[in-house]
């Protein structure tokens, strides 16, 4: 039997309780932090998987390349009975009016071909629709900005978004660029990188109402593709990024920065020398703005062409790729300009007729024909015609 403790002896403390439970109190927060670590991510895998599988379930059909090709856009000429051109006439699809001529890619001249991989997608040959390394970079360096500095859509992308704008969209968002890139890896299965290259390089808008590098070259050249130089080249794809804010007509010097950085670029890659690029640099920009063709020639027969197929076939006008050929012939034209005029001094020169007021002349149209019976030249009163809004507009016989 114990004893009682005697005085001044130390006691002993008994603490009763639920050991247990205090001791795995660190459970819950442990749990927790293996959740976040590893279910979180696997959770939010899951879940970004059925939507990027929602998204592809509804994406647009693949464009059809071919077809779009047949019936893209156009620009229509007017041709004389000896193959000379008397008019271009713009296309007008809807909000989109302008300039363009189909170019084959094996008519393209490579110089440019690479100068439009260098600046929109120098991977082009080897990715599969998306380029996730430029995409990272892309993602560093707008990070570093604070903003949007610089994109990573490659050229299967942009054809997949310019094609279908409105079935894919048209905000900016998370949404639409993975369609777009989905959409992109679907074209590249279907079509080969050679045509959706061809495609890209006619349908691009550059400005100055030109669609496509043929256009383009003649907008701000007024050559043909083969005549462009390595400094033009680089030119032409530099306005691909932002054609109204680095417009060389507009902008000369923005322009020419940016020319500046696609050769730089056409170096790194190999594209290009350092003596060549170079060379091009020291290269003015050389702009000569196409004269517009429209009336310079025969504007009495091409305005009437013009006006025939804005009342008989006015869709098949406004799509273009049209090539309206007339029985008129320049060289007939002018000789019975001259005939016309002569009249017409003539009865500058006579009594004026019953009825006319002083200095009127009459009017008169005169025509040669073929022994056909074909119109070769139709002539009316000088300056009957005048540029204005849709083309050139008859106005009252004025006397010379």
């Amino acid at each position: 039997m114990a004893s009682p403790p005697r005085a001044g002896q130390a006691r002993s403390r008994v603490q009763v309780g639920n050991r247990l439970a205090r001791g795995l109190w660190w459970r819950a927060p442990l749990a927790l932090l293996l959740w976040s670590v590893v279910a979180a991510p696997l959770v939010a895998l899951a879940a970004g998987a059925l939507t990027l599988r929602r998204w592809a379930a509804e994406l647009p059909a693949v464009p059809d390349l071919a077809a779009w090709q047949a019936q893209a856009p156009a620009t229509s000429l007017v041709v004389a009975a000896d193959g000379t051109v008397l008019a271009e006439l713009p296309f007008s699809d809807g909000v989109e009016v302008g300039h363009r001529r189909w170019i084959t890619l094996e008519k393209t001249p490579p110089r440019l071909v690479q100068a439009v991989l260098a600046a929109e997608d120098l991977r082009f040959a080897s990715h599969h629709g998306v380029d996730y390394a430029a995409m990272v970079r892309a993602a560093l360096a707008n990070l570093r900005a604070g903003r949007v500095v610089e994109g990573a859509s490659t050229i299967p992308q942009q054809v997949a978004r310019n094609l279908l704008p409105e079935e894919l969209g048209r905000d900016r968002n998370l949404r639409r660029k993975v369609r777009e890139a989905l959409l992109a890896r679907q074209l590249e299965r279907r079509w080969s990188k050679r045509a959706i290259l061809e495609v890209y390089l006619n349908y691009v808008f550059l400005g100055s109402n030109a669609y496509g590098m043929a256009a383009a070259a003649r907008a701000y050249f007024d050559v043909e593709l083969a005549e462009l130089t390595l400094a033009q080249h680089a030119l032409l794809a530099g306005l691909i990024q932002a054609p109204s804010r680095l417009d060389p007509l507009r902008h000369p010097d923005a322009a020419k920065v940016r020319r500046d950085e696609i050769l730089g670029r056409m170096q790194r890659a190999a594209m290009i020398d350092a003596p060549a690029a170079d060379r091009a640099r020291a290269e003015p920009l050389g702009l000569r703005p196409a004269a517009p063709r429209e009336g310079q020639l025969l504007p009495w027969a091409t305005e009437a062409a013009r006006q025939l197929l804005a009342e008989s076939l006015p869709e098949e006008l406004a799509r273009g790729g049209l090539v309206i050929e007339l029985s008129t012939a320049p060289a007939a034209g002018h000789a019975l300009e001259r005939r016309a005029l002569e009249h017409q001094r003539r009865w500058s020169s006579a009594a004026q007729l019953p009825g006319q007021a002083p200095g009127a002349v009459a009017r008169s149209t005169d025509r040669a024909e073929d022994s056909s019976g074909g119109r070769r030249a139709v002539v009316g009163p000088a300056h009957r015609l005048r540029r204005g809004a849709g083309g050139w507009h008859e106005l009252a016989a004025q006397p010379v």
